[in-house]
């Protein structure tokens, strides 16, 4: 990949040449693996295998690899989160027990310098953000979600730093943060608490994108700090906007014409029959 991600973002003032962005994990198991519960991540030739074949199957502007599942599926082999906590049963330390496995992240270190090796497409590494992230290890740690404190998602912003700078090394073309889809407490005050992972991201030079929660907005004066924002909302005066048009695509209802400094994105449902995403893609994608 070649050239700055940001300056491929549509922005407000009409510059930024990309119109839609596409993730389809769970489908691309389905179609390619049989099963969306498939694991892709065995070996590093068998996920660069399935990567190409689900690129070429929606043929997404944007690549997305999304790595959380590598940690999780090393934590299942070795014999669950809670019993690496010890003694110290918070969610602070759930998380980073999680995230700090050598195995994983070397797994993931190669399979993006393969990935990278062979593509020519701007590649995004995808993970839920630090209090998204937060919640899903204290949950599979088994500990109670209602005794977090924000004290503990600006550490799992620190720790999910730490790992971005063990990725450094690759030529990515940014980092997209995912919210939990349904999360009523969510604000984006609490986006403050993101600022270590926002300043790796600008030293890299990688783009920094959030998904926020459904239904959800952001303010002005915080997204100025990211380079993107996705979500149900329509566009943004400060920074490129992801207009998520899941439902419609999905469903086959006509989409909303894009403004100035929008995008598509979508998210491919997995039960949807390749004939009918490729015509529509590519219907999509001729008349952006």
């Amino acid at each position: 990949m070649t050239g700055l991600f940001s300056e491929k973002l549509p922005q407000p003032n009409g510059n930024g040449s990309l119109k839609t962005w596409l993730q389809a994990d769970a489908y691309a198991k389905r179609i390619l693996l049989g099963s969306t519960t498939a694991n892709p991540w065995e070996t590093v030739s068998g996920y660069v295998m399935w990567f190409a074949q689900a690129q070429n199957l929606i043929k997404s502007h944007v690549g997305v690899i999304s790595i959380a599942e590598v940690f999780d599926r090393h934590i299942e082999k070795e014999g669950g989160l809670e019993s690496k906590l010890g003694n110290r049963k918070k969610a602070k330390v759930a998380i980073r027990r999680l995230i700090e496995l050598e195995d994983a992240r070397s797994l993931i270190n190669e399979v993006l310098t393969a990935v990278l090796d062979q593509v020519t497409q701007p590649i995004v590494v995808s993970m839920p953000s630090p209090k998204a992230w937060l919640y899903h290890a204290t949950q599979l740690a088994g500990l109670d979600t209602q005794d977090i404190i924000d004290e503990d998602i600006e550490d799992a912003a620190a720790y999910i730093t730490d790992l971005l700078r063990a990725l450094s090394s690759h030529q990515l073309a940014g980092v997209l943060l995912e919210e939990m889809t349904d999360d009523p407490q969510w604000s984006d005050s609490q986006v403050q608490y993101y600022r270590p992972l926002l300043n790796i991201a600008q030293h890299y030079r990688w783009s920094m994108v959030l998904r926020l929660p459904h239904d959800a907005s952001i303010s002005s004066d915080i997204s100025q700090y990211l380079d993107a924002v996705i979500g149900n909302i329509r566009s943004n005066e400060k920074i490129s906007t992801g207009v998520d048009v899941s439902l419609q695509f999905n469903q086959e209802l006509e989409l909303p014409v894009l403004y100035s400094g929008e995008f598509y994105f979508i998210e491919i449902d997995e039960n949807s029959l390749p004939e009918k995403v490729t015509e529509k893609v590519c219907a999509i994608q001729k008349a952006a």
